[in-house]
């Protein structure tokens, strides 16, 4: 063999090795992948490195077996390239079916209208703390989570014995109202339901006022209100109740906003 035939099959060699090196790369990603999470990303990953593992191996061996094995390697190939392809394709179709049944959820909207509300908002809930009426304070970043139709944050809630509770908030557009869903990391806890009438009006940064229905430590449920806010409304910039000094303004800026936008035509 000459000098120059030994290059040509060296530069082969390594070729054919990238190329399986870069096929059992695409197998880890794929491995690496939660395919719950990202199902066609996986499948995508596993396909793909499949197809250059299994290439490159069946370009190895016609170089080093005779013509006659490497008919029947290669048939075992095709074989196999066949039902990772058929394998690729009913995952398309799944994740297809998969992201029809998700959009046609009622409650998820366009994402163009949902994403503009993908901020850090403060949060206050009139409630109480030490046999007091209160502004509880707590943080609401919908940027962190971006989860197409809707609104996701994971927020900590101040409790009075010490300590935070975790809750998993999600917030739905609803035509012009704003819906936020909270449930808690403890299944024993109570959810909690925040409702902003017409929050979706609000265009100049102000804050957006509901009405929030909870369950208090006590067992009994209540209706309160509630604020939205992309500004701090209270000195306050840790989790928990704000001082009681400032509760007037507070509520007289719920009252101002609330009433912008609703007309409560009965009376309780």
């Amino acid at each position: 063999m000459s000098d120059n035939d030994r290059k040509t099959y060296s530069k082969t060699y390594a070729f054919l090795i990238a190329v399986g090196v870069a096929g059992a790369f695409l197998t880890a990603v794929a491995a690496a992948i939660d395919d719950r999470v990202h199902p066609f990303f996986f499948s995508v990953s596993a396909a793909g490195g499949g197809s250059l593992v299994g290439a490159a191996v069946s370009l190895i061996l016609s170089k080093v077996f005779e013509p006659p094995q490497v008919d029947e390697i290669r048939s075992m190939l095709d074989g196999a390239k066949t039902q990772i392809a058929k394998f690729l394709a009913d995952s398309i179709d799944e994740n297809r079916r998969m992201l029809s049944s998700i959009a046609s959820i009622p409650l998820l909207a366009n994402d163009d209208q949902v994403c503009k509300y993908r901020k850090l908002y403060h949060g206050y809930l009139w409630s109480h703390a030490d046999e007091q009426e209160v502004w509880k304070y707590r943080i609401f970043d919908f940027n962190a989570s971006r989860v197409p139709g809707h609104l996701h944050a994971t927020v900590p809630i101040w409790v009075v014995h010490g300590g935070t509770e975790i809750f998993h908030y999600d917030g739905f557009r609803c035509d012009e109202h704003l819906v936020l869903v909270g449930r808690p990391d403890d299944p024993r806890e109570p959810w909690v339901v925040q409702i902003f009438p017409c929050g979706c009006r609000v265009q100049d940064g102000s804050p957006l006022a509901g009405l929030a229905f909870f369950t208090t430590s006590d067992n009994k449920p209540v209706v309160s209100p509630t604020l939205l806010s992309p500004t701090l409304l209270a000195r306050r910039t840790e989790l928990g109740p704000v001082d009681p000094s400032e509760s007037a303004a507070i509520m007289a800026l719920w009252r101002k906003h609330f009433d912008k936008f609703i007309t409560i035509n009965f009376k309780v």
